[in-house]
């Protein structure tokens, strides 16, 4: 079992997007107050063009959790939101 908190969601999204495996394990956020499930772990992606080049760069990551919350990390300051269900 992994268990992590918002001061380590960061490093464990880019863990988890280099090693999908990890996934297999029971995974569970920690939000201080209760500990959710991970669900689901999706890369958001944003594309652009540069000099007539297509690229794909990762912009962050969105966990959905146990309960219907979900958490986004945005990898350009590090800043990790979680999103109460709606």
């Amino acid at each position: 079992m992994i268990t992590f908190t918002t001061g380590s969601a960061a490093l464990l999204a880019q863990l988890l997007d280099q090693r999908p495996a990890l996934l297999d394990a029971p995974l569970n956020f920690d939000s201080g107050t209760q500990q959710s499930r991970v669900l689901t772990f999706t890369r958001i992606t944003q594309e652009f063009d540069c000099n007539g080049m297509s690229h794909t760069a990762v912009i962050g990551y969105r966990l959905a959790l146990a309960g219907g919350d979900e958490l986004h990390i945005n990898l350009g300051d590090g800043r990790v939101a979680h999103c109460a269900a709606r």
